[in-house]
């Protein structure tokens, strides 16, 4: 089948279903509605790790993919310190160093858990705020 010159024309449903019709256009709009979505996309993203948490076992969360590698426990920790020392940097105020995952610590599904929701929460502040 060819591929048609130009666009075929929406209909009134389609136009009503497409959320870029909703667009703001004007300035101030726009960056409230990119706010917006941008806490939309980082709320669905924490959502996706923690739920990768939840499913994961003791024994999941010890596996390696190579004999020196991090396992998938301190892959998440570090991901989790890379957040907060990220912090440091953009929002000192904001930052806590009491909440990075030292490596003494014995990381199980719960405290995996409790990490995420931590940073996530303050980087969520961050987002709220620098907008």
């Amino acid at each position: 089948m060819p591929i048609p010159l130009r666009p075929h024309r929406q209909t009134k449903q389609q136009k009503q279903k497409n959320p870029l019709n909703y667009l703001p256009r004007s300035g101030g709009d726009f960056f409230a509605f990119m706010k917006e979505q941008l806490l939309l996309a980082w709320d669905i993203h924490n959502q996706k790790n923690l739920l990768l948490i939840f499913h994961l076992t003791e024994t999941a969360l010890n596996l390696s993919l190579s004999s020196r590698g991090r396992t998938v426990a301190e892959q998440l920790a570090h991901m989790h310190n890379i957040r907060l020392n990220w912090m440091e940097n953009v929002a000192k105020p904001l930052y806590q160093k009491s909440l990075l995952l030292s490596k003494e610590v014995t990381l199980t599904p719960a405290v995996l858990t409790e990490s995420f929701k931590a940073s996530s929460t303050v980087l969520r502040q961050i987002i709220e705020t620098s907008w």
